[in-house]
């Protein structure tokens, strides 16, 4: 028996492994997760003034480190607009798998 007009069809959320992923978050054009990978730095997920929305503060961007041996909680701030200027400067940070990379805005309130 398949599905006919009318009928619903109701998928489950997929569960995020989120041992493969980093989060963007915060004042950009397209928050949520992002697959990944070994190498990964600050600018591959965030490679151009045009992925943050007009206002972002592309001079504090912190990033939230969990460690996965002892679930502790490290945050980590760095100068995006550093590491557009200088890809080999120690601002354009390695990010690793769970990482949660969050964008302020420069207007208080937003």
């Amino acid at each position: 028996m398949g599905l006919t007009a009318g009928d619903t069809l109701i998928v489950p959320q997929v569960l995020q492994d989120l041992n493969h992923l980093v989060v963007l978050a915060g004042h950009v054009q397209r928050p949520g997760p992002y697959q990944w990978r070994a190498g990964m730095r600050l600018t591959d997920l965030v490679p151009t003034a045009l992925d943050l929305i007009p206002g972002a503060d592309a001079d504090y961007v912190l990033i939230r480190r969990e460690d996965g041996s002892n679930r502790q909680v490290y945050a980590i701030s760095a100068k995006l607009s550093q590491a557009w200027a200088e890809l080999e400067s120690s601002e354009n940070l390695a990010l690793q798998a769970r990482d949660t990379v969050h964008m302020f805005s420069l207007v208080f309130g937003r």
